[in-house]
């Protein structure tokens, strides 16, 4: 068993642990030999702690120092082992710590896919939640979750010792969650589980719990007889282990012969119990009640009730201790239940104020920006206002502008008209109708003239009061400007003007054809109005 440690071992998985040294206390010198190499130093301890907790008293003596050697080494696998052993060092004590610890290690083992090591924790918290009911964890919904992943995991499982290490107990707790087996069902199941030993010796240490689980189907369907058979075979397997791990075959032997009637074997596997002691076994508090009492019983079915007493005293003593416990331990769990609610009140106070803190920052903020942009939007419509005034009072100035500047041009023409019409009249009656024919040409002249002003000033009060864009562009001009000899060619005849036009047939310009058209009516209008 030793040589296996002469050189170091290489530790990944929950499995590379699972092989129990059935001689811990020898290991022991081994281990420490190596204290030097710290990493392999810290899996040999955890490798040693396992194996105690299989056969040893002394479990746990060395979990200290695997705390202090994980958080130096940092090993992943090592630090979850670390949280499996610590699982198993509370369970029967502290069921909330112990829940924790599990399910730290059970995280690691299912970020790594470690088979062995899931299934394992599955299994613990699920007895965790069947054996603590009246604890914060108890919930059978979750202990059947746990029952089922563990089966799951053996049947994938590529490690056939996974069925060994698991099945037994799988096997012991299936009434309680679905229709049990027959016991040639049984019998068949633990049959192939031994089978399968002989192919792996290193797992004979298992054979111990093989054949304690199977005799609770016997003692069951009261087959007390085949019941101690197998608690002997498992008590043949347990010699190697210390009188502690033994208890629960002890109880088993006593409850069998006692439903043979034999009271004397009774009273010795209680004896047993009782002579194993009360050091580390927080666990078997509730055995030693009812070993005291299944004493007592022996005692009077023997009719040795002078002994019967001390008995009777001891399970009352040890009876109304643990119930006090009992009960203590449950209002301890009341009052951290109550401290926990009203820490998690507290902080969701905290919460609900932060929130309400953050959403009156938040309103504030959206206040600050909407008025803002309320802001700047009023300022936008007032300088557009401003601006639309500026245009309007402008436009309104050139309009005014425009008026004048019409009345002003117009007068002129508008009172020749009228002078005209009076001398018309003043003809007609006196029958001068050669003069009233050329007052009639003359007329005509007048408003030709008066059109043409008009068009002149509109051209005007568009380019120069309403902005009109100028567009230059190349065109023939002598076109246009023909056409204005033409328009300006009579009146220029009645005041005696010669007026001509001397360009080529093709005169091309850039410019505005509008803007021409309109300098060259003014220049003629101004000619021949001062000539």
């Amino acid at each position: 068993m030793f040589t296996a440690l002469a050189q170091p071992k290489t530790y990944t998985s929950f499995q590379d642990y699972f092989v129990v040294n059935m001689n811990p206390d020898s290991l022991e010198k081994v281990v420490y030999s190596h204290k030097d190499d710290q990493s392999r130093y810290m899996h040999e301890l955890i490798w040693l702690e396992y194996s105690r907790y299989k056969i040893s008293d002394n479990f746990g003596n060395d979990l200290a120092t695997i705390q202090k050697l994980v958080s130096q080494q940092r090993s992943g696998v090592g630090i979850a082992m670390y949280n499996y052993l610590m699982g198993i060092r509370y369970k029967s004590e502290d069921a909330p710590k112990a829940l924790t610890y599990f399910q730290k290690a059970l995280t690691y083992f299912d970020r790594t896919s470690d088979t062995s090591g899931m299934a394992h924790c599955h299994l613990a918290l699920m007895r965790l939640n069947i054996d603590n009911f009246n604890e914060r964890v108890g919930d059978i919904d979750k202990a059947k979750f746990h029952y089922d992943k563990t089966l799951s995991l053996v049947e994938t499982s590529s490690d056939p010792r996974n069925k060994i290490s698991l099945m037994p107990r799988y096997l012991a707790e299936l009434d309680l969650f679905y229709q049990p087996m027959t016991l040639a069902e049984v019998e068949k199941k633990y049959d192939s589980i031994v089978q399968l030993v002989g192919k792996y010796p290193e797992m004979r240490f298992m054979l111990k719990d093989i054949y304690l689980n199977l005799s609770f189907f016997y003692i069951l369907n009261k087959d007390f007889q085949t019941a101690i058979n197998k608690l002997n075979l498992s008590l043949k397997y347990a010699a190697h282990c210390s009188s502690y791990n033994q208890i629960t075959i002890y109880s088993n032997l006593a409850s069998a012969n006692e439903g043979l009637g034999n009271y004397v074997e009774m009273e010795r596997y209680l004896k047993k119990i009782l002579a194993a002691g009360r050091s580390k076994i927080g666990l078997n508090d509730y055995v030693i009640i009812e070993a005291n009492f299944g004493m007592a019983i022996a005692r009077t079915k023997t009719k040795k009730v002078k002994d019967l007493l001390p008995y009777l005293l001891a399970y009352d003593s040890l009876k109304r201790a643990y119930t006090e416990r009992v009960k203590i331990k449950e209002l301890l769990n009341l009052q951290a239940k109550y401290e926990s609610e009203k820490k998690e009140a507290t902080i969701k106070t905290l919460e609900l104020e932060k929130q309400r803190n953050e959403d009156r920052n938040q309103l504030i903020m959206a206040g600050l920006v909407l008025a803002l942009i309320i802001i700047g939007i009023i300022s936008l419509l007032a300088v557009r206002l401003r601006t639309t005034n500026t245009e309007l009072q402008s436009l309104q100035q050139s309009r005014d502008k425009l008026y004048t500047v019409i009345a002003h041009d117009l007068r002129e023409p508008i009172n020749s008209i009228m002078n005209v019409g009076t001398l018309l009249r003043f003809l007609i009656r006196q029958n001068r109708s050669q003069d009233v024919e050329k007052v009639t040409q003359q007329i005509d002249l007048m408003g030709q003239q008066t059109s043409l002003l008009l068009n002149n000033l509109l051209e005007w009060g568009k380019n120069n009061h309403f902005e009109q864009q100028s567009s230059p562009q190349p065109f023939d001009a002598a076109p246009l400007l023909q056409e204005l000899t033409q328009v300006y060619k009579g009146l220029a005849e009645a005041k005696g003007v010669l007026l001509s036009v001397v360009i080529p047939d093709h005169y091309t310009l850039t410019a505005n054809p509008k803007d021409l058209s309109l300098i060259v009516r003014n220049l003629l209008d101004n000619a021949l109005k001062h000539t």
